[in-house]
C-alpha cells in the first residue's frame, strides 16, 4: 500500500493491467453473444428486401450495438498494452537500480555516522500510553480516508492531513477534534490535488499545505485553538513530492526542465527567489529529472536549516537558507529500498529484501532539531512492511546525532515527551503516545 500512495509509479501499472483484463473478458463475453445472435434460426430466414427498413433497424439494433461494443474492447486492448509494458517493466530485464552509488554522498566523520544501538529502548507501555484516533468503522468525523502528513502547532494541537477526504483536521493532545477545514477547489483555503504535505510555521500560526503532485501550495492563518482562515494559494510549477516552510519561504525538492536546480525557494506569495543543487545524476535524462523528485524534506525555522534525503539514500544532508551545505548525516545500518528503472521508461519500487530499509519521515520537534525514522524489512516485499523501525534525532545546528532506539510506525511529530505516530494499516488512524506522569 505505501509505494502506491507515496510515489503513483506502482499504481499506474496496475491500473492500467486491470483495465487491460477487463477490456479482455469483455470481448470474449461480447463476442460470445454476437455469435449467438448470428446463428439464431431466424437470421437464416430473413429475407432483406422484404423487410421495411424500419424493420431492419430493429433487427440491426442488438448486433449493430454488439459490434461497436467489440471495437471498444479491441481499441482498449491495443491502447492499454503498450502503455502498461512500458510503465510497469513487467516485460522488461532492469536497466539499473537507484540510487546508485554515485548519487549516495560519502560521509567519513564519524561524527555523522549513525548507528543503532540494540540496547537503547525508545519508549513502551511502561512509559506512554496510547489514545488512538480513528476507527475502522464510525461516523465520518470518526474515520479516516488515508492519512498522509501530520505537524504539530507547538500550542498543544496536532494538524493531520486526510488525504483521501481532502481535508485538514485539527486535534488536542488527547484526540478531541477541533475544527475541520480544507475541501476540493481551487479558491481560498481549498486544494486543487489531494492536499499531501503539511508544513506549520510562525509560532503556529501559519500552515502550509502542498498537494500530492508538489505543484500547488494552500496556505492558512490558525488563530486561537480552532479559528482557520484561508490566507490564498499559489502554483509552484514543479512535479515534486514534498514541501516545508520557515521564516517567510517555502522550500520543494522537486524539478521543471525550465530551471536548473531542484530545490527550490519561494516566498510565501508564490515567486520563486531561488533554486539550488544538481539534478540526479543519470546518463538519461529522462530518470535525471524524474529522479530529482522522489525524497523527503524537513525545515527548521528555529535554526533555517532544510534536511533533504534524496531518493531514499542512506544520507541526510542539511543545507542553509542560502543554498550552502551545513553538514551530511550517514545511516550506517541503512541499506536502502531501490528504485527499479526499467527501458525505455518504466520504473517502480523494487521490491524489498529482508534487511533492507525504508525511510518514512523527516520532522523537527518545536525546539527545532531533526528526527528521522525508516523501517527496516525483515520479509521480502512490501506485503511485509513493519510496523517499527530506528529513530534518531539531529541537532538541526551541528549535525550530529543521537539514537533513540525502535519507534512505532511511523512517528511524525514529538513535542514534550508526547510521541505522534501514523499508520493507515489496518485502517487510517494516528496514535498519541502520551507520557505517565508520576
Amino acid at each position: 500500500m505505501y509505494p502506491c500512495k507515496a510515489y503513483e509509479e506502482t499504481c499506474i501499472p496496475a491500473m492500467l493491467m486491470t483495465i487491460r483484463v477487463l477490456a479482455f473478458l469483455h470481448l470474449l463475453a461480447t463476442i460470445h453473444d454476437v455469435v449467438r445472435l448470428f446463428t439464431k434460426s431466424h437470421w437464416r430466414h430473413i429475407t432483406i428486401p422484404a423487410a421495411s427498413s424500419r424493420e431492419w433497424g430493429q433487427l440491426t439494433a442488438c448486433p449493430m450495438s454488439r459490434i461497436i461494443q467489440v471495437s471498444l474492447a479491441l481499441a482498449g486492448l491495443v491502447l492499454s498494452t503498450p502503455v502498461v509494458a512500458n510503465a510497469s517493466g513487467m516485460q522488461r530485464e532492469i536497466v539499473e537500480l537507484h540510487p546508485t552509488a554515485e548519487n549516495i554522498p560519502e560521509v567519513t566523520d564519524p561524527r555523522f555516522i549513525l548507528n543503532e544501538d540494540p540496547t537503547v529502548t525508545f519508549m513502551g507501555e511502561a512509559s506512554h500510553e496510547k489514545i488512538t484516533i480513528g476507527v475502522a468503522d464510525g461516523e465520518y468525523h470518526e474515520m479516516f480516508g488515508r492519512v498522509a502528513s501530520l505537524a504539530l502547532t507547538g500550542n498543544g494541537t496536532l494538524l493531520v492531513v486526510d488525504a483521501a477526504n481532502v481535508e485538514v483536521r485539527l486535534y488536542d493532545y488527547d484526540g478531541t477534534l477541533l475544527t475541520t477545514f480544507g475541501g476540493s477547489g481551487e479558491g481560498p483555503g481549498e486544494f486543487r490535488d489531494e492536499p499531501d504535505n503539511i508544513s506549520v510555521v510562525d509560532n503556529g500560526s501559519s500552515v502550509f499545505v502542498l498537494g500530492s503532485f508538489g505543484d500547488f501550495v494552500t496556505a492558512f492563518e490558525l488563530e486561537g485553538e480552532s479559528t482557520v482562515t484561508p490566507k490564498g494559494n499559489f502554483y509552484t510549477g514543479l512535479s515534486a513530492h514534498n514541501g516545508c516552510a520557515m521564516n517567510g519561504h517555502f522550500w520543494v525538492y522537486g524539478y521543471d526542465p525550465g530551471f536548473e536546480g531542484v530545490l527550490h525557494k519561494f516566498t510565501y506569495g508564490g515567486e520563486r527567489v531561488a533554486s539550488f543543487l544538481e539534478y540526479y545524476k543519470s546518463p538519461r535524462q529522462y530518470f535525471s529529472q524524474r529522479f530529482s523528485r522522489n525524497g523527503l524534506i524537513a525545515c527548521s525555522e528555529a535554526h533555517g536549516i532544510v534536511a533533504l534525503n534524496r531518493l531514499n539514500s542512506p544520507v541526510v544532508t542539511g543545507y542553509r537558507e542560502d543554498g550552502e551545505m551545513a553538514w551530511q548525516v550517514k545511516l550506517a545500518d541503512f541499506d536502502p529500498v531501490r528504485m527499479a528503472e526499467y527501458s525505455p521508461r518504466g520504473w517502480g519500487w523494487h521490491r524489498p529484501e529482508p534487511g533492507q530499509s525504508m525511510l518514512r519521515s523527516i520532522f523537527t520537534d518545536p525546539a527545532g532539531d531533526f528526527y528521522v525514522h525508516y523501517l527496516t524489512y525483515e520479509k521480502k516485499g512490501f506485503d511485509n512492511t513493519p510496523d517499527h523501525g530506528p529513530l534518531f534525532k539531529i541537532d538541526a545546528r551541528t549535525g550530529e546525532g543521537t539514537y533513540l532506539g525502535i519507534a512505532p510506525s511511523v512517528v511524525r511529530g514529538i513535542d514534550s515527551g508526547y510521541v505522534f505516530s501514523t499508520t493507515n494499516d489496518p485502517f487510517p488512524q494516528v496514535v498519541v503516545h502520551k507520557p505517565k506522569r508520576d
